[in-house]
């Protein structure tokens, strides 16, 4: 298997220079050259290995020229966007670009960051409803201090391809916490093999079968989930730093104390002595600073944290991992989770971090949330998301970057798990190989119905 924590190591200079300069067949081919050489050390082949992987990952997350690019967005946003307006955006950062092979070529969601980042592009009905729906349950929390949902979801995987192929399909699940108990799991697909102990941090449903055209897995479950409203004030207590110590090391290939970050952190908390307001000072930089941004595959990128504070953009999952390891460089406890965001009409990935205070436990941060309300000028809900959470969740994975139990290929997101992998002989099929979908059957909030 491929192996991600790799990442970290260093290219040959030569490889380095090729991709660079966006040379990618030179790289694969001084790649072949190095990978021949009876000298090369075995973790330098996991690295070039893994490089090979992801620069064929990086041409499928950059597939537009320039030309088709505009011609896309002009056919997609009629009368918002300006045809002929691309290079300036690609210009002043507002969309992503490689030059691969030759060319300067454009992200694959370029009509979804264009809606997220450029000037003067409306929100769809879809957002302003669910934006309402976040202000409301503050509301709601402000009041109640806590809010309890039953839910109950379908997620379901379906290959498209490798008929005839004996297959492992792994599902992510839900896994009791402070905030989630109750779970029930009620109806599986053909295939079924079983669910992960609780104690799985990285939790799935597990299935094996010779795949056949029209096969879906899935798997139903309901949960009861809490959340608690927190309304931080300056702390003083000190952080137990050896109870605490999982939370506040270095975790390769992402969470690292780099030269870069450990003097932004500097930077962002200064003098501060206080937990509560160290972390808040992390909170609002980055979500003052690091705009929203779909990301290309994380397993191709080197250091997913440096790359936010970087390139000062960046999806709920890298603002959620800047945030961590920022914390944890200023001495506050910090950690991963993920799963879906669910509302009665729909279900889908979202990352989020909790950190530590002595005087409220473990908090709620979701900085992507916070970054949006910040920059349309809702300074209530920005300052609700460092420390309050809702009950529009489910959690699954609280770590990333571990290998799903029972896989032994390369998955197609290493990082974290929020969809499903399949995995046959030899490989993992990719996302545009395989259908992934979660629907909500139910959502009940006791007491506020009657």
């Amino acid at each position: 298997m491929l192996n991600l924590k790799s990442i970290a190591y260093p290219l040959p200079e030569d490889v380095e220079n090729a991709r660079r300069c966006g040379c990618y067949d030179m790289a694969n081919l001084l790649i072949d050259n190095y990978l021949a050489n009876p000298d090369c050390p075995e973790v330098l082949k996991e690295r070039l290995l893994l490089e090979k992987h992801n620069l064929k990952t990086i041409k499928t997350s950059f597939p537009y020229t320039i030309e088709e690019a505009d011609n896309l967005l002009s056919t997609t946003y009629p009368g918002q966007y300006i045809k002929g307006s691309l290079s300036e955006n690609l210009i002043n950062g507002n969309l992503a670009w490689r030059f691969i092979d030759g060319r300067m070529m454009v992200e694959s969601r370029v009509v979804e960051d264009a809606r997220k980042r450029l000037a003067g592009f409306k929100e769809s009905q879809a957002t302003i409803s669910d934006l309402k729906l976040r202000d409301d349950n503050i509301s709601y929390m402000k009041e109640h201090k806590e809010r309890t949902a039953i839910i109950r979801l379908r997620s379901s995987i379906k290959p498209l391809m490798a008929f005839g192929s004996l297959a492992r399909i792994n599902i992510p699940v839900v896994r009791d916490s402070d905030s989630v108990s109750d779970i029930k799991f009620t109806l599986a697909s053909k295939g079924y093999k079983g669910v992960d102990d609780k104690s799985v941090m990285m939790r799935c449903a597990h299935f094996e079968k010779t795949l056949e055209e029209n096969d879906e897995f899935f798997i139903e479950y309901s949960y009861k989930i809490k959340a608690n409203y927190k309304d931080i004030k300056e702390t003083k207590g000190e952080i137990d730093r050896k109870k605490f110590s999982e939370f506040l090391k270095e975790e390769s290939p992402h969470i690292l104390f780099t030269p870069y970050l450990k003097a932004l952190a500097n930077e962002i908390v200064g003098t501060i002595t206080s937990p509560s307001e160290k972390a808040r000072a992390i909170y609002n930089w980055i979500t003052t600073h690091v705009k929203y941004s779909f990301m290309q595959e994380y397993s191709t990128i080197e250091n997913i944290p440096e790359f936010a504070a970087s390139n000062l953009k960046g999806d709920c999952g890298v603002q959620a991992m800047l945030f961590i390891t920022l914390s944890r460089i200023s001495g506050i406890p910090a950690k991963w989770q993920s799963g879906l965001y669910v509302t009665k009409e729909s279900a889908s990935p979202h990352d989020w971090a909790e950190f530590y205070l002595p005087e409220y436990g473990w908090c709620f941060c979701d900085c992507s949330f916070g970054g949006a309300a910040y920059r349309s000028g809702n300074i209530e809900r920005w300052k609700y998301y460092f420390g309050s959470g809702d009950v529009f969740r489910a959690p699954f994975n609280d770590m990333c970057c571990q290998t799903l139990y029972g896989k032994e290929e390369y998955p197609s997101d290493p990082t974290d798990n929020q969809r499903g992998e399949i995995e046959i002989k030899g490989r993992s099929l990719e996302r545009s190989e395989m259908e992934w979908k979660a629907d909500v059957l139910d959502f009940e909030l006791p007491g506020e119905n009657e």
